[in-house]
């Protein structure tokens, strides 16, 4: 039950080292500096430290693996934001909606007690680089009302390459800057196990696609 809680409760929100709003526009985000953690089912975990606004460096994990899904098909898979509920643990449903100017995905996030239910109002993004790449993103927003406990300040990203017909690589990056809720030689290697199970099951939805 313990594990369980650590699961859920850390399921949007790795590990950090403090609470506060990040200006993402000052992060350190050049895709260098990433430590190889563990290969599971060809499917490899790296991590490394960011700075945030100059003086807060938090954790950020990346995942990477290929499928034999088609480009195209992973591209709307993933774009259509209902299917995450199908691979990610813990999203109870995902709906979306817009503003004036951007499109917005309104997360729950079912917790089991003590600790409350949670929701995530993100804004949503899709870019074709090229032919070959495209990228969505995820981003937290504290511009809306929340009828639950929010999350603090998450960034997700995917990145879909075509490397032939048949093959496709996925790279998944996440951070937040949520303080830690338990220690962390308990949450971490709890955290991993989540990530890479939930890239796992992601892998096995679309081999069925």
């Amino acid at each position: 039950m313990i594990l369980l809680i650590l699961i859920l409760v850390k399921l949007l929100s790795p590990e950090l080292a403090s609470a506060k709003v990040v200006n993402t526009s000052l992060c350190n985000t050049n895709d260098n500096n990433w430590a190889f953690v563990k290969e599971k089912n060809k499917i490899k975990l790296y991590e490394r430290w960011i700075t945030l606004n100059d003086s807060q460096a938090v954790r950020e994990r990346k995942g990477e693996l290929l499928t034999t899904c088609s480009f195209d098909l992973v591209e709307k898979y993933l774009r259509n934001c209902n299917t995450a509920s199908e691979w990610f643990i813990g999203i109870k449903s995902i709906d979306s909606f817009s503003d004036s100017s951007h499109h917005l995905l309104r997360i729950n996030i079912e917790l089991p007690w003590p600790f409350t239910n949670r929701e995530l109002i993100a804004r949503y993004s899709f870019f074709k680089t090229d032919s070959k790449h495209s990228v969505i993103k995820v981003m937290s927003t504290n511009n809306y009302h929340q009828q639950k406990k929010q999350n603090k300040h998450y960034e997700a990203s995917w990145t879909i390459e075509r490397i032939s017909d048949e093959l496709t690589k996925i790279t998944f990056k996440t951070f937040s800057n949520e303080a830690p809720k338990f220690p962390q030689w308990i949450q971490e290697p709890v955290i991993k196990k989540v990530f890479t199970n939930n890239l796992l099951r992601l892998k096995k939805r679309l081999s069925e696609l």
